[in-house]
């Protein structure tokens, strides 16, 4: 639950910077970031250490190390995936808000070549003369189209993960044990056979065994037999 909690405040960040706008002052949306860091910091050190103890102790640094190459590898595409989204949607939606802000004919389809060739900040550099006020606008709109499409995803994904976290995972019945540990274990046996067929199915079926050692005691028990007469 601690992860799933994690998660929900971290999608709550994204969520709450969808409403901005052209006209939205710094002071509005400084805090809400600081959402996204509080629910990470607190699911990833329940993510390690679920990681760690769902192995063996010998193989608590191999779990470590791979929850780290997970998180890097999942981490890694984000920026471009983002980015790309923000772009074409950014691009698909300038037109319409040219149109909007009263630019059509020549004049737009130069800014929609310019931004289709070199990105949004590729207007900053054109000379628009009386125009570079509204193309300025309308390209800022068209930034934020693209952004809330960015910020949406993010939010998705995180409450997917939030749900994810939340299912039950299957555990592996038996006790639990944390480094090297000897079992002791008294055995009474016929013959040899059968202490053979114990070591080797029983005791060196059990799951975290490697080796087995044995100190016989050989005993003779008497039995009683009926006086001949």
């Amino acid at each position: 639950m601690i992860i799933t909690a994690g998660m929900l405040i971290s999608a709550a960040a994204p969520l709450s910077l969808t409403t901005l706008g052209v006209t939205t002052s710094f002071g509005s949306p400084a805090w809400r970031p600081a959402l996204l860091g509080l629910g990470l910091g607190i699911a990833f050190p329940r993510i390690t250490s679920t990681a760690v103890s769902a192995v063996p102790g010998r193989q608590a640094g191999m779990a470590a190390a791979g929850n780290n190459a997970f998180r890097q590898l999942g981490g890694a595409p984000d920026p471009a995936v983002l980015g790309t989204l923000l772009a074409t949607k950014a691009a698909d939606t300038l037109p319409g808000h040219l149109a909007e802000a009263g630019l059509s004919g020549g004049t737009a389809q130069s800014i929609t070549d310019a931004v289709g060739a070199g990105g949004l900040g590729a207007v900053a550099g054109m000379e628009l003369g009386a125009d570079t006020g509204r193309a300025t606008g309308a390209v800022s709109e068209a930034f934020l189209e693209g952004l809330r499409l960015c910020l949406t995803v993010s939010a998705v994904l995180l409450v997917l993960a939030a749900l994810a976290a939340a299912l039950p995972l299957r555990r592996r019945t038996g006790p639990s044990v944390t480094g090297r540990t000897n079992l002791v274990v008294s055995a009474l046996c016929r013959n040899t056979e059968e202490l053979y067929t114990f070591l080797s199915e029983g005791i060196g079926a059990l799951p975290g065994v490697h080796t087995a050692e044995t100190v016989l005691t050989l005993r003779r028990v008497k039995t009683l037999t009926a006086e001949r007469r």
